[in-house]
């Protein structure tokens, strides 16, 4: 294989853990995604997987997404890799102020995503008992 040649290697991508920072697509990201970006189901999903060699107009149209809910600039080198090394991590990226990935909760319990879920694994809900009122 040319040294220049990507059309058959797999992409490394960063796309899901990006989307577990944001409000909009954190649950429901690839059908949200669909819809905001006029993009095919099928190629979100390859996209989201690695599984393709995603044209210009597809990285431009799923970046302008992510940027409008998280109100930042994105690097599309820091969201697909041919080679998975990045210049940044996806909390410096978004400029995450302490996610389950980065710092995690004390009394989170954490989620296992089922597959296909566009949920990052290890998604915390607060498991701490809530008092009713009037109890002491």
């Amino acid at each position: 294989m040319a040294e220049g040649n990507h059309s058959s290697r797999k992409m490394a991508s960063r796309l899901r853990e990006i989307m577990g920072h944001t409000t909009r697509y954190c649950f429901d990201g690839r059908s949200r995604l669909v819809a905001d970006t006029g993009v095919s189901r099928s190629e979100v999903t390859r996209l989201l997987s690695g599984d393709c060699n995603p044209s210009y107009r597809v990285v431009c149209a799923v970046i302008e997404a992510l940027e409008r809910d998280l109100g930042i600039r994105i690097d599309s080198r820091d969201v697909l890799s041919f080679n998975a090394k990045f210049r940044n991590t996806v909390c410096d990226i978004v400029a995450c102020r302490g996610c389950p990935a980065c710092r995690p909760q004390a009394g989170a319990a954490r989620i296992p995503a089922r597959s296909g879920d566009s949920v990052p694994l290890g998604m915390p809900f607060d498991i701490s008992t809530r008092q009713e009122e009037g109890e002491a």
